[in-house]
């Protein structure tokens, strides 16, 4: 399967996970890294970072803001939240 379609089952398996209600964050993370890399026969890496976008994703819905990737870089990552932004330097 071509890498870019593995973040829609990535989602789809967080959100069916039968404990997503009550479980550590990190152990659902990994859970869904080892499930991408054995159904889908992709690197660990490839897997973790589409199980780390799922999950934020996820914990994103309804969240009134973004990242502002225009304006960020490599040492500050610019947030717009309601409206106002904010910047996280590489030190937070």
């Amino acid at each position: 399967m071509n890498d870019m379609n593995l973040l829609e089952p990535a989602e789809r398996f967080v959100l069916s996970h039968p404990h997503l209600d009550d479980i550590d964050r990190d152990a659902l993370l990994r859970q869904t890294t080892v499930h991408l890399a054995n159904q889908y026969a992709c690197a660990q890496h490839t897997a973790g970072l589409f199980a780390a976008r799922a999950v934020a994703n996820i914990e994103a819905n309804g969240v009134d803001a973004y990242v502002d990737i225009d304006n960020s870089t490599s040492s500050c990552v610019f947030v717009r939240i309601k409206g106002q932004l904010r910047a996280f330097s590489i030190q937070h």
